[in-house]
């Protein structure tokens, strides 16, 4: 058996190839197995190829928790046939404390962008990569260099350093990380900055220094490094400073802040979210989005 992790990835060409490499099945060998585990089954929002193309890999099967026999476990026949199954799978864990509970905050600033700013800023989006349709690099350069805007970002998570609440940050850009981090450590702000661009033991350096709860570092800034692959139960806010509208994106950058108490996390996580940014997704629907393209 085949278990593929984040398998949303799984109908990337390459990654495609290697796995229906390993499923051929030689003369005499014994039939092979395929199962993927992600929070977000798809890879775009809409009814597209690339979603057909993951769902006939994994056999147009999708397999969800079922609450009502979670119910008939931990509560006994009896109990469970008296209790009403939380059909949302994200709040029925968020009631038994196995994911934090997300109090979302909208962050306002002064807008003072150009005309041209502002035709560029609401011009047509194209894909980043994201397999859905993004915001451009243009777009995310003009928000990033905003100075109205930074501010705004800068004092919240300086606010956030001073209650010492851990905090993962996710950067416009590269340049944007870099320019928020240099604008922490002027002002005395221990902070860790984690680029792709870095040195893999710098990198893990700096990740180490995070997750110390001795080290001083509560705050912790990226550019599409920490999205996925990247556990630490101490955090206690997701900043988003990118707008979106990948819903595997956000869901990813969501994720990093729900581990509950159950599973070492916190009972809350803030999720600050910039008032530019588009609102199509919350922190319940982002994970049921891709139900439909799956026979269930």
């Amino acid at each position: 058996m085949i278990v593929f992790d984040e398998a949303h990835k799984a109908a990337a060409t390459q990654t495609k190839k290697v796995i229906e490499a390993l499923m051929r099945m030689p003369n005499g060998y014994e039939n092979r197995a395929l199962i993927g585990l992600t929070a977000t089954p798809g890879r775009t929002t809409e009814d597209s190829y690339d979603n057909n193309l993951l769902t006939n890999m994994f056999g147009n099967k999708l397999i969800n928790i079922d609450s009502s026999i979670l119910n008939q476990i931990n509560l006994g026949p009896l109990q469970a046939l008296n209790t009403v199954a939380e059909e949302n799978i994200i709040k029925y864990f968020q009631e038994r404390r196995i994911l934090s509970k997300m109090k979302p905050e909208r962050l306002t600033y002064k807008d003072s962008f150009t005309d041209e700013e502002l035709k560029v800023l609401s011009s047509m989006l194209v894909d980043l990569g994201y397999d859905d349709k993004e915001y451009s690099n243009e777009q995310l350069k003009i928000l990033a260099s905003n100075k109205e805007r930074n501010l705004a970002i800068l004092k919240r998570i300086k606010e956030l350093q001073i209650a010492k609440i851990p905090t993962i940050v996710f950067a416009c850009s590269v340049n944007h990380a870099k320019m928020l981090s240099a604008m922490l450590t002027l002002e005395g702000i221990k902070n860790s900055l984690v680029l792709g661009e870095m040195d893999p033991v710098a990198r893990k350096k700096a990740i180490d220094e995070f997750k110390d709860r001795e080290s001083g570092v509560d705050i912790i800034i990226n550019y599409e490094v920490l999205t996925t692959g990247f556990d630490s139960k101490n955090i206690r806010c997701v900043f988003i400073t990118r707008p979106t509208k990948s819903i595997v994106l956000y869901s990813q950058m969501l994720g990093r802040g729900l581990r509950g108490p159950q599973m070492g996390g916190n009972e809350e996580c803030l999720l600050v979210d910039i008032d530019d940014n588009l609102k199509a997704f919350d922190n319940e629907t982002a994970f049921s989005h891709f139900n439909d393209y799956w026979r269930i």
